[in-house]
């Protein structure tokens, strides 16, 4: 950590989170990049794939051949300007696209056939922020200047397993999620008046976490899935030059629920609407990367079209993603996608479009193969 400062200017500036209340805020809600991007991320509850490990690894507990799924996204950006009265300044901020990367890669195993239930492993991106920050601000006769780069990206690995009723009307799951949680803070402040703060601090902490979920399908409603699952919180360590940062991944609770509407298009296609709630809690108060209570709402449809021997899934959806803490924005976002699923069912391709209210979109292509019929 190298931090200097000159003069008392620069400490009544004050870099209150309070002046970030634009950045849009994916600190712990991003999007997998998943087949439920496109839905608004309104499946991830309710699914059956290898990203269950991280959403809920009830979902593995459906699964009875081997499967591999992987998924490739951008990650988020954004800019800010700074501009305006130094007591009280004027932030903007705009969404960009930012470079693509994996973003999931799972495994799931089923133990004679499902039988003895699935294990599942997987690395997932879960949480990512990344926002560069410049201008000037004015007091009297006083300029400052200033430049800010934060970012912090949390990546999950998930040793899980499930267990699945033999008529597939429940399913229990559990797992461990190792987690790397990196940090960077790298600011360069001076004023008019010979003041300067400059700070660069980096570190990656680790943490565990555990996580629990359970999928019911009613008796009588098989075409009704109702799903819930609770990840604890994690606190870092290893982390000591950004801990008063970021030092605990704050717990998660999802539920949500799918429905299915079959017979359309003479009995050819159907459509499957999801809502999802995630509610994540409130951790690493009064910091910088401040978190209170966030809670994400996820809505969508995918109208599966007959094409031939297979299908092609269409999406729509809705994210609502409110600030998750003091200095933070919201970033609601519109989505849609496709896919392909072809008749023998083996594999399955996704690709997902997201588009925030604050400028920038996101890209995400999925992919997903059994091994075995």
């Amino acid at each position: 950590m190298a931090r200097r400062l000159i003069g008392l200017p620069l400490a009544a500036v004050g870099l209150t989170c309070a002046g970030y209340a634009q950045v849009p805020d994916l600190l712990n809600a991003l999007d997998a990049g998943g087949r439920a991007m496109g839905a608004g991320g309104s499946f991830y509850v309710t699914g059956a794939d290898t990203l269950s490990t991280f959403y809920n690894p009830a979902g593995i507990g459906f699964l009875n051949t081997p499967q591999f799924g992987a998924a490739y996204r951008n990650l988020p950006q954004s800019q800010t300007r700074i501009s305006g009265n130094t007591a009280d300044p004027v932030y903007d901020s705009i969404g960009r696209r930012g470079s693509s990367q994996v973003s999931h890669l799972g495994y799931t195993m089923p133990l004679r056939g499902g039988r003895n239930g699935v294990l599942g492993f997987s690395y997932t991106i879960g949480g990512y922020l990344n926002d560069s920050l410049s201008g000037s601000t004015t007091s009297g006769s006083i300029t400052t200047n200033r430049t800010l780069s934060r970012e912090a990206k949390a990546e999950y690995y998930t040793l899980a397993f499930g267990k699945a009723k033999s008529d597939s009307s429940f399913s229990f799951g559990f797992g461990l999620q190792f987690i790397q949680q990196h940090i960077s803070y790298n600011l360069n402040q001076n004023d008019s008046n010979g003041g300067t703060d400059i700070r660069n601090d980096e570190s990656t902490g680790t943490g565990v976490a555990l996580i629990v979920g359970l999928q019911s399908t009613p008796k009588g409603h098989p075409n009704t899935s109702f799903g819930i699952s609770y990840r604890s919180e994690a606190n870092l360590s290893g982390n000591s030059r950004t801990a008063n940062l970021y030092d605990k991944v704050p717990a998660r609770l999802m539920a949500g629920l799918a429905f299915r509407q079959d017979g359309l298009r003479g009995g050819r296609d159907f459509l499957v609407y999801g809502l999802q709630l995630q509610h994540f809690f409130s951790a690493n108060e009064g910091s910088d990367f401040d978190r209170g209570n966030q809670t994400v709402a996820n809505l969508g449809v995918e109208y599966n079209f007959s094409y031939g021997s297979g299908r092609v899934p269409l999406r729509l959806g809705y994210a609502v993603v409110p600030a998750g803490g003091n200095g933070f924005g919201s970033r609601n976002t519109f989505t849609f996608g496709l896919g392909y699923r072809p008749g023998d069912s083996r594999y399955a391709f996704d690709l997902n479009f997201a588009q925030p209210q604050h400028g920038g979109y996101d890209v995400a292509i999925g992919l997903n193969y059994k091994f075995s019929k």
